[in-house]
């Protein structure tokens, strides 16, 4: 006698300890906090680089702790001061002879 499919799929075991689990790689520790202001001042909304960094962090947790706490962390005139130390980002919005990536252009023939 047929009783209904029974799906095993994405069963959690425990889903407390899953719970709990998700719960501490969710919290951010000071080191990890440090570390994400570090490669964000680097590389600005490049979540994807940004986690790279980070052992636990997905790009969107990155996104998602960037929106809720960039007025606390005061990331905007953080990344102003950074930019102006490093005299801007290269390649962007400058004239003169460097193209993008702040390359120096070729000049003359080829050797």
């Amino acid at each position: 006698r047929f009783r209904g499919f029974r799906s095993t799929n994405s069963l959690v075991a425990d889903p407390r300890q899953a719970e709990k689990e998700r719960k501490s790689r969710m919290a951010w520790t000071d080191s990890e906090r440090q570390t994400f202001i570090e490669r964000y001042l680097h590389n600005p909304k490049l979540w994807r680089k940004i986690a790279a960094g980070l052992e636990w962090k997905s790009p969107g947790d990155c996104a998602y702790y960037y929106y809720t706490h960039k007025n606390r962390l005061d990331l905007k005139r953080r990344l102003r001061q950074h930019q102006a130390k490093r005299g801007g980002r290269a390649g962007y919005g400058r004239t003169g002879d460097r193209g993008a990536g702040g390359q120096r252009a070729r000049t003359g023939a080829a050797p």
